[in-house]
C-alpha cells in the first residue's frame, strides 16, 4: 500500500539500497554482471531515490553528457509499486 511517497533529491553512494531494488527485478536485470555495473554505477552518479515513508522503493540514476541534458542510466521500482504512477514521478523529478 502506498503510504507516504517522496522524492529525494539527487545524490551519491546509493549503490548499496539500488542493489536490493534491482535484485527483486530478476526479470528486467538477471545478468549478475550488469548488475554489479548498475550498482557500482550508483555509488558514483547521482542518484534520485523514491520513498514509502521510510523505505525506499525506488531509483533512478542520472548520466550527464552535458549541463542542458541527462539520461536515464538505470531505473528500478519494487514490483508491488508498478504500475501506481511512482515511474512516472521519478522520470519528472529528473
Amino acid at each position: 500500500m502506498i503510504n507516504n511517497i517522496t522524492i529525494q533529491p539527487p545524490t551519491t553512494n546509493c549503490g548499496q539500497v539500488c542493489e536490493q531494488i534491482l535484485h527483486a527485478l530478476t526479470g528486467w536485470f538477471g545478468i549478475e554482471e550488469s548488475l554489479i555495473q548498475y550498482v557500482k554505477d550508483a555509488d558514483s552518479m547521482p542518484t534520485i531515490l523514491v520513498k514509502d515513508g521510510d523505505d525506499v522503493i525506488g531509483f533512478l540514476t542520472i548520466k550527464r553528457n552535458f549541463p542542458e541534458s541527462a539520461e536515464i542510466h538505470c531505473m528500478g521500482i519494487l514490483p508491488k509499486y508498478h504500475r501506481t504512477g511512482t515511474g512516472r514521478r521519478l522520470i519528472q523529478a529528473l
